[in-house]
Formats: C-alpha cells, structure tokens, sequence
C-alpha cells in the first residue's frame, strides 16, 4: 500500500514519529505501522533500522560483525548488500543525498540479496 502525503513535511513529521516505535523483538519482524489511524505501510522492520531522509532509500541498518548493510527502499523491497566495510555504511548515513550515495558506492559494487 502506498501513502500519498500532501506535503514533506507531513511525510517527514510520520518518520519522526516511526522513528520512536521500539521493537521489542530483536531480529526481523513485519510490522503495519498506523499514523493517526491510518495505516502507512507494511515495511519488513528490523530492530535497529534507521530512518533516513529520502525520497528512495526508507531505512538503513548494518551489521558490523558480518559487514551487511541492509537497505529498505520506499518501494517496499529490502536488500542485504554483503561485505561492506563501515565506512561506506558511515558514509551512506552522512551522505547530504544518500540516493545518490547509494547509486554511486554501494550499488552494483557489492554482492547482494534481496530479502523482502
């Protein structure tokens, strides 16, 4: 299901709000999230993805003891990109576009998978 916002900002102010549901059970989990009784999305959600700012990239994670940066998109599809140092992960998180961060570093640069 698609959410159409009337503006970033309201699309902004419903991932800040995300941002501060905890998941109680670590791992991987599916989770409908509900933004003022409205159902926003049915995302695959692990317990420490963060929220970035995009208009492609949703949520990022990274596992630093197997080196796997995992990406959710807005599309819904989740990849697990392999062997990817942190610094590429550090840089992703800092980038001012991390859209174009992607495209250009991680992107057809590592082995992947997609897990959702």
């Amino acid at each position: 299901m698609t959410i159409r916002f009337a503006s970033l900002r309201e699309r902004d102010d419903v991932k800040s709000i995300l941002s501060c549901v905890v998941t109680a059970d670590i791992g991987r989990s599916f989770s409908t999230r509900v933004f003022r009784g409205h159902e926003v999305s049915s995302h695959w959600q692990k317990a420490n993805m963060q929220l970035v700012s995009s208009s492609n990239l949703f949520a990022v994670d990274y596992d630093s003891w197997q080196a796997t940066l995992t990406i959710e998109f807005h599309s819904g599809g989740v990849y697990e990109y392999y062997s990817v140092p942190h610094s590429v992960y550090a840089g992703l998180i800092s980038a001012d576009s991390h859209g174009r961060y992607f495209h250009k570093h991680i992107k057809g640069c590592y082995n992947y998978q997609r897990i959702q």
